[in-house]
């Protein structure tokens, strides 16, 4: 593992850019491709944004980890809230217009991994990424 980078986020969708602007800035600095960085933040935006709008409370924010090993890039959203049940998710009917529901289907689309890890207070949301 190289050069772990450890942000805390408010927990509200006003911080949401800045999560993904701290993305963008690691990214940047591992001299990646446009498409893969564009990839990488949108999956970053969708789940802070799942966190922001499961959310029960704006108290207790959460945590993105970013990292490098092996030629991937490893990204961990930590909740400590627990706030979005997995085992509840349906994937999107793609044949019906629907408004929202689509931010696990697209981290899952454009992650090379995606997998959600039920902690004992809370969840861990990690991807990872080739570069």
């Amino acid at each position: 593992m190289t050069n772990k980078i450890v942000i805390e986020i408010p927990r509200s969708s006003k911080y949401v850019s800045v999560a993904r602007m701290n993305v963008l800035s690691y990214c940047n600095m591992l001299n990646l491709p446009i498409d893969k960085i564009e990839d990488i933040k949108l999956c970053v935006s969708e789940a802070c944004n799942n966190i922001v709008l499961h959310s029960p409370s704006d108290v207790t924010p959460f945590r993105i980890e970013i990292y490098t090993c092996k030629s991937k890039i490893y990204v961990n959203i930590i909740d400590t809230i627990g706030s979005f049940v997995f085992s509840d998710y349906q994937e999107p009917n793609l044949n019906e217009v629907q408004e929202g529901g689509f931010g696990i289907f697209i981290i899952r689309s454009l992650a090379d991994s995606f997998s959600v890890t039920d902690m004992e207070i809370g969840q861990v949301m990690s991807l990872s990424f080739r570069m």
